[in-house]
């Protein structure tokens, strides 16, 4: 799970499962204990499993408008480092520094993402919309000039 958005809507799963389903058939089912008795996983009683989940939804509500708060001030933050970035650029710093700048940078990104990373055996996912740009590009370069196109017609210059 990424993000605190699909937190909210886990926990609504979850207090939905909880009372559609019947705690004895679900325990039952999945080997679970409910009153702390067998082998399985102690969930407590009913009314416990329920006072959590009240718990959980609470404190995700109250949690979210301050969570927006802070995620909106470091977005400002971050606008504005990146404002005096520029500026610095692009007033106190030499061609040649910037060009020194720009093959360091590059240089520390292929030794973190090209070597330290697979080293230490961490992945780097893309991002979401890159695997959907490299998936459409490949269905569209598997089609030939001549083949017909959305309107049915075929290339009949050759």
């Amino acid at each position: 799970m990424s993000g605190w958005e699909p937190l909210g809507d886990r926990l609504y799963d979850l207090s939905r499962e909880y009372m559609n389903l019947e705690m004895d058939s679900w325990a039952g089912t999945l080997g679970l204990s409910l009153g702390g008795t067998g082998n399985g996983l102690n969930l407590g009683s009913a009314a416990e499993v329920n006072r959590r989940l009240y718990l959980a939804w609470h404190r995700f509500h109250r949690h979210t408008a301050k969570l927006r708060l802070l995620f909106a001030l470091v977005t400002l933050l971050s606008l504005l480092w990146d404002l005096m970035l520029l500026q610095t650029a692009c007033f106190f710093h030499t061609l040649i520094e910037k060009v020194l700048a720009l093959g360091v940078a590059v240089f520390c990104w292929f030794l973190a993402y090209k070597v330290l990373f697979p080293l230490l055996g961490l992945e780097v996912k893309k991002p979401a919309y890159l695997m959907m740009m490299s998936s459409s590009s490949s269905s569209s370069s598997s089609t030939e000039i001549g083949s017909p196109g959305l309107h049915g017609s075929t290339n009949s210059h050759r």
